[in-house]
């Protein structure tokens, strides 16, 4: 090969940079903004442990990993610049993706700005993060959406109330915030509502009032399978006797629609409060919403509804989705080695009907089964790599592959099981399940 031509096509390899605040060996850069604006796009940011200040991806689909969220924190410098932006992600180019995986986002100086950001034409995957708002007010969220998050294995809380605070001091945020036409799909993640703090002196005004878990604006659209969703609580009464109000597990407003599924073992459950009031589980004012599966939907006190609202809620029971595990070599992070063979089992519930298993290195968002598939698909087809079989007798199905043959190293593989039951006409998805793959 001419060596200009192998000089071209280095130079367009993506590149994997090590941020590291201790300067340890290897460090390409100590904190994350500098890191971020060297990056080009398609490129990998390995953060070790340590703390972090908050960034702006903006123009580039980038991978940033850390080493897990009791180990990598990204935080902000007190006192804030005057041009501080708080954790965005903006611009992602067409058809492609950035990524996050093991870190914690944990604002501490800032009252009104959410602990991360998707704008409208950002598009983002986050697996085993955590965001949670050290501090409060009714527009510090877990997490605000105006584009397309996926998440999955995280927790978001939204800030808590602030105690002698201003007119809206008493209200908790929410943990997600899902506005414009923003896209949220969530697997097996927690979403709580911040704490409602009473004693503000604008207490008549506003009362002290948990966060909402999942919030839904305008022409928002969520899927959201496996999860648990709740209201934050609310303390005590304010000086002027107005009751406390415990948070809704989702609140849907506008056009918003709502795809719901779970197993006795997640819960949506209103919020509680000092006085007693009683909260529903969901409140829906929207178009209206699926709610699929057995998860359970609880109210902060008997004697009340757990739906409320004028919109509609249709409840489909249907059995258990198509389960999957994977059994994999493991790297010391947690991730798996894309060198190594993955084993998948797959428990579809359906004896001697046909299976699919889907693996692809792009998600997607299709909200349109309803209501005829439990579950939502959420890899993309037109980029992926599938399996097709009969399930045995039991209803089980096991195969293997090795991953750095179907995708590139270092980018996360969404994985997919699906049934036909051709005997009743249904169809069942499982939730999507991520696991990032590395050198």
């Amino acid at each position: 090969m001419p060596r200009m031509l192998t000089l071209a096509l280095v130079a367009l390899l993506p590149t994997i940079w090590i941020v590291d605040a201790n300067n340890g060996p290897g460090t390409n850069f100590t904190d994350l903004p500098a890191a971020v604006a060297a990056a080009q796009n398609g490129d990998t940011l390995l953060v070790r442990a340590g703390v972090y200040t908050a960034f702006v991806v903006s123009g580039k689909a980038l991978t940033i990993r850390g080493e897990g969220t009791a180990a990598t924190v990204v935080q902000h410098p007190v006192p804030l610049p005057s041009d501080y932006r708080m954790t965005t992600f903006e611009t992602t180019p067409p058809g492609q993706t950035c990524y996050l995986a093991g870190i914690r986002f944990a604002p501490t100086a800032s009252f009104f700005e959410p602990a991360l950001k998707v704008r409208s034409d950002a598009r983002l995957v986050a697996m085993d993060c955590e965001f949670t708002h050290l501090l409060g007010g009714p527009l510090a969220s877990g997490v605000l959406v105006q584009g397309e998050l996926h998440a999955q294995r995280c927790s978001i809380r939204g800030g808590d109330g602030l105690f002698n605070g201003a007119v809206t001091g008493g209200l908790g945020a929410a943990g997600v915030d899902v506005t414009g036409s923003g896209r949220f799909a969530a697997d097996a993640c927690t979403l709580q509502g911040g704490t409602g703090v009473g004693g503000s002196p604008f207490g008549a005004l506003v009362p002290p009032t948990g966060g909402i878990g999942l919030l839904l604006q305008q022409s928002a659209i969520a899927t959201v399978a496996g999860c648990n969703l709740r209201g934050g609580n609310a303390g005590p009464p304010g000086p002027f006797g107005q009751p406390s109000v415990g948070g809704l597990g989702v609140y849907a407003g506008g056009t918003s629609f709502l795809r719901l599924a779970g197993t006795a073992a997640h819960e949506v459950r209103g919020g509680t409060s000092v006085s007693g009031t009683h909260t529903p589980a969901m409140q829906l004012d929207n178009q209206g919403a699926i709610v699929h599966g057995a998860i359970q939907l609880l109210a902060s006190t008997p004697g009340g509804p757990t739906i409320s609202g004028s919109g509609a809620a249709l409840v489909v029971a249907r059995p258990a989705r198509p389960a999957f595990a994977l059994t994999a070599t493991l790297l010391p992070s947690g991730t798996v080695d894309a060198t190594a063979p993955v084993t998948i089992d797959l428990d579809g519930t359906r004896p001697n009907q046909v299976w699919l298993f889907v693996l692809s290195t792009t998600p997607e968002f299709l909200a349109g089964l309803a209501p005829i598939a439990e579950g939502e698909l959420l890899v993309s087809l037109a980029s992926s790599v599938s399996w097709a079989g009969l399930l045995d007798a039991a209803g089980l199905a096991s195969f293997a592959f090795t991953p750095a043959a179907f995708g590139p190293l270092d980018v996360p593989l969404h994985a997919q099981a699906v049934t036909l039951d051709f005997a009743t006409g249904e169809i069942l998805l499982s939730s999507a399940d991520v696991r990032v793959y590395t050198p």
